[in-house]
């Protein structure tokens, strides 16, 4: 996170590359060190055979890749609203609640089917998010500075209707594809991976922002171009987190 949060600021030094390869090294002996306890039989702090659960194994990765393109809208939407349009932070924050009207709408309805969900379901949120990213993008193009903000609204809506039908019923599949004597070490790492996903998120987020928003001349006119090239990685993203959804068994899970 320090590399990639720093890179950014003193233009990728040498360190940060080499920082970035001891965190994979680290990472390969973190493993080596959980399967050395677990076939000891020493209660590892994260139990390697949870993963081999397919459910489980992709959903988590599917919770990382919707969390990389959540956490960081948040980030670069703020930055665009507010430096961008001069909005202050009481009117970006309004223009946020169109986000929360769509994600708890889409929470109602998705709770309504917690106990019976699978695949498909679950995979048309991440789906809606990206549709809805894409509509903001041209959106955003078409407005520049000139056009009012308030056309973005039924985009944020949509954005929010992918949000709320994602976050809670993909932790349900996920969950519903752990081992039960592993519940709790699965639901910590389904929290880390909710978490760490964000925060990466934000971070890959500014590295591709501001080095778009300083090539476009870095003044308040060049913050909707920044904005659209970094909506572009977050709908990958969205779409990933579909695909890797729908390749799981899809076996529906149980709240």
């Amino acid at each position: 996170m320090f590399a990639l949060l720093e890179g950014q600021e003193r233009h990728w030094p040498a360190w940060v590359w080499e920082s970035l390869a001891v965190a994979a090294v680290l990472l390969a002996v973190t493993v080596w060190h959980l399967r050395r306890r677990s076939a000891a039989g020493r209660g590892p702090l994260i139990e390697p055979g949870m993963f081999r659960s397919r459910l489980f194994s992709v959903g988590l990765l599917a919770t990382v890749a919707y969390f990389l393109a959540m956490g960081s809208f948040f980030f670069t939407l703020a930055l665009y609203l507010q430096l961008g349009r001069g909005m202050s932070p009481l009117e970006s924050g309004s223009m946020f609640l169109a986000l929360g009207v769509g994600y708890f709408g889409a929470s109602i309805v998705s709770a309504r089917f917690a106990a019976s969900v699978n695949a498909r379901r679950v995979a048309a949120g991440p789906l809606i998010l990206a549709i809805g990213y894409t509509a903001i993008a041209f959106t955003v193009k078409d407005l520049k500075l000139d056009g009012s903000a308030l056309w973005l609204l039924p985009m944020l809506l949509v954005a929010g209707l992918g949000m709320g039908l994602t976050t809670g019923p993909l932790t349900n599949l996920v969950l519903g594809g752990a081992v039960p004597e592993h519940a709790a070490a699965a639901s910590g790492l389904l929290n880390t991976a909710q978490e760490g996903g964000a925060a990466v998120g934000v971070a890959i987020a500014g590295a591709v922002f501001f080095p778009a928003l300083a090539r476009a001349g870095g003044k308040a006119d060049a913050y909707p171009h920044a904005f659209t090239v970094t909506l572009i990685p977050l709908v990958c993203l969205g779409l990933l987190a579909s695909l890797l959804v729908l390749s799981s068994p899809g076996r529906a899970a149980r709240s």
